[in-house]
């Protein structure tokens, strides 16, 4: 007889479920070893370590102790409510758990997950499947766990049991009360999970090859580095002269001396400039180390264009010393744009420009990255002249190590992008934000089913990393209720709202930054949501212009019909006039989006869009512009659809409406070969 034996199992389970009348027995055993009691129900440790599983805490259920929670009774209640289903489930003989430890101890850590939910909703299981709140956290919870593989919830359950759990625990539950209705809470609908697990395997299946997670930076810590940030900018600012000066002096225009003199000098001319006051401040002080400090303060507001665009560090790569411009948008009035580059929109080889809004503050990081870049590229490219259009702005030294030619800087040697947050964390002190109690409490509002105790540890620096920007800005300009998903999706460059969505999950949870209790935004938080908004009708006003300007034949339905006027020379005189057609936006008369094939100007969400791979952009569309770019969109759309085949097995479903895909859009470019595209 093995182990599990010693798992006592109730005659009649329902005895034991709790209800107005019937509690159960504290002394109810749990489970004995070699004839001796081990745990019973009343205790605070199931000691089922004892007996081959592992052992299942409830004192401290919810990531903190009884006495930190702040609605003990509920605190309480949830524990019982988590310990009797736990107990039911593993009493009742036809869900098999009698020799199925292992999945008892996947519900154990779901119950406590559906605890902590529950209690930052402020109500108990009872009453969950009528809890709108509830239902849409345990939602969005479970969509993140399935798009972020290396997430690990409580006790180490991988994300990749996330699925197991919803339909082993949940559906468990549900069968439970079914059969016994009287005695045993139902805690989600039949029809969620049939809504839900769809869209798990789905969003599962787009993430597996992921390997890194996005933590939200919490609301003080954000607020801290938005500060620490402006400092920065307004000191190197105000001592520019100093800097300037002193990266002329023979001491620091090339690799320091070593000798002691040396260092003695070099000291002395920081303090005689002020400088030494602000390395110490911001950097890893080296007084012989002019440079260093320099690249080092450059670093930081690197991270700064992430923090007030949600730029990706490789569209940052693509960036000039001349890439900030300043509009007058009708309706908007004066707004900061980045004009660069991105490849994530249409899964192309050759980054298409685009632009990003950003506020003032994000206007001032960009002007002291150029300022601190010009003063490297003086002081290392002496035998060239500076042009703000050819510079890039991530600019390394000639002999750098570890970083190449970028092909869109041939001339010069750049940063490696990929590994910026990490080397500004060496840099020195100014992201080294300890975390606190008020930032786990955050984090647990905001997404009370993860453990977060895997990932951030109480006294320890935040783990801060670049994505983590995007995902910061997605959650909390969403949370402000002025910029809508369409707007975030313009400014973070998704293919879909979809994916924003995704990026602002559990948005409704996370403290609001930028709008105070009463709605009200200071005009200093308000600029960075409005250029947001603005940069969204610019989008549209320049995607349809592409449209206008293409010098190729357009195709699609919609695009025909602008070809025609092109055609005839009767496009309406409204059409040419930018400020004109941007007011035709605004006022919803048109709209255009790029996809995958082409512009699509369709108002509002497409109802044919998915979040798979096939797109129902093409000629059989009434709102597809195709053609603006030849035939390349379309040929790289075929390319990386065969490429995504080759990842399912043969046979699989899903392969074979990739392939069904593949060979009607192959016929679709020879039709386009054959027209002259």
């Amino acid at each position: 007889m093995n182990n599990y034996s010693n798992l006592v199992t109730a005659p009649d389970w329902s005895w034991y479920l709790p209800d107005k009348t019937n509690v159960i027995p504290p002394d109810t055993i749990i489970c004995t070893k070699n004839g001796e009691v081990v745990s019973r129900y009343g205790d605070d440790v199931w000691k089922l370590s004892q007996v081959g599983s592992v052992n299942f805490y409830f004192e401290n259920w919810g990531g903190i102790s009884f006495e930190d929670a702040d609605n003990k009774e509920l605190y309480l209640l949830l524990k019982e409510q988590i310990k009797s289903i736990l107990f039911a489930l593993r009493s009742e003989r036809y869900l098999n758990y009698y020799n199925r430890v292992n999945k008892l101890n996947t519900s154990y850590i779901a119950l406590k997950a559906l605890g902590r939910i529950a209690y930052s909703c402020g109500i108990d299981l009872s009453a969950a499947p009528t809890s709108l709140e509830f239902q849409n956290a345990l939602k969005i919870s479970l969509f993140q766990l399935a798009s972020d593989p290396t997430i690990k919830t409580s006790g180490h359950l991988s994300v990749n049991t996330a699925k197991e759990f919803l339909q082993s625990t949940l559906s468990d539950i549900n069968l439970l009360s079914v059969r016994h209705p009287d005695y045993c809470l139902t805690i989600v609908s039949p029809e969620f999970l049939s809504e839900v697990i769809p869209v798990l395997n789905t969003i599962a299946d787009e993430h597996k090859n992921d390997t890194d997670r996005t933590l939200l930076i919490p609301p003080r810590i954000y607020l801290e580095i938005i500060s620490r940030l402006k400092n920065l900018c307004e000191d190197v600012e105000s001592n520019k002269e100093a800097i300037i000066e002193l990266s002329k002096n023979p001491y620091y225009a090339r690799k320091s001396s070593s000798s002691r003199i040396d260092k003695e000098k070099a000291e002395k001319l920081l303090c005689e400039s002020g400088l030494d006051k602000i390395f110490q401040k911001y950097c890893s002080y080296a007084p012989t180390q002019f440079h260093r400090n320099i690249w080092a303060m450059r670093k930081y507001l690197l991270l700064g264009i992430a923090l007030y665009t949600g730029m990706r560090s490789q569209e940052v790569s693509f960036l000039d010393c001349n890439s900030l411009e300043k509009i007058n948008v009708s309706g908007f009035g004066e707004i900061n744009l980045i004009n660069g580059a991105t490849r994530k929109l249409q899964k192309a080889r050759v980054p298409v420009g685009d632009t990003w809004a950003t506020d003032l503050n994000g206007a001032k990081i960009f002007k002291t990255i150029v300022f601190l870049t010009r003063l490297i590229f003086e002081t290392r490219y002496e035998d060239k002249e500076w042009n703000s259009d050819e510079v890039p702005l991530l600019l390394s030294t000639p002999n750098a190590d570890g970083v190449g030619n970028s092909i869109h800087f041939p001339d010069y040697k750049v940063l490696n992008y990929k590994g910026l947050a990490r080397e500004a964390r060496k840099e020195g002190c100014l992201f080294d934000i300890k975390v606190t109690e008020e930032d786990i409490q955050s984090l647990h509002k905001f997404d009370a089913a993860r453990d977060w105790s895997n990932d951030v540890k109480l006294g320890e620096t935040w783990p801060l990393k670049w994505h983590q920007f995007r995902r910061a800005l997605a959650v909390y300009a969403s949370r402000s209720g002025i910029v809508s998903l369409p707007q975030m999706k313009t400014q973070l460059k998704h293919m879909s709202t979809v994916m924003t969505a995704l990026y602002a999950e559990n948005s409704i949870f996370a403290e609001n930054i930028i709008a105070d209790e009463n709605g009200n935004v200071s005009q200093q938080k308000m600029g960075m949501v409005l250029d947001y908004r603005a940069n969204e009708s610019l989008s549209k006003t320049r995607t349809f212009n592409k449209a206008l300007e293409s010098t190729n034949r357009l195709s699609g339905p919609a695009g025909t019909k602008i070809q025609r006027l092109k055609d005839t020379k009767t496009i309406p005189h409204i059409f040419k006039s930018e400020n004109e057609l941007h007011n035709l936006v605004k006022q919803g008369v048109i709209t255009a989006k790029e996809t995958v094939l082409g512009i699509c100007v369709k108002d509002g969400i497409c109802s044919a869009h998915g979040i798979d791979e096939i797109t129902p952009c093409g000629p059989k569309c009434p709102n597809h512009i195709g053609g603006i770019e030849g035939t390349q969109k379309l040929e790289n759309y075929i390319e990386s659809l065969e490429s995504s085949v080759k990842k399912y097995p043969d046979g699989n479903k899903y392969a074979k409406e990739l392939t069904y895909e593949i060979e009607q859009r192959k016929i679709e470019l020879e039709e386009a070969y054959k027209n002259g595209a």
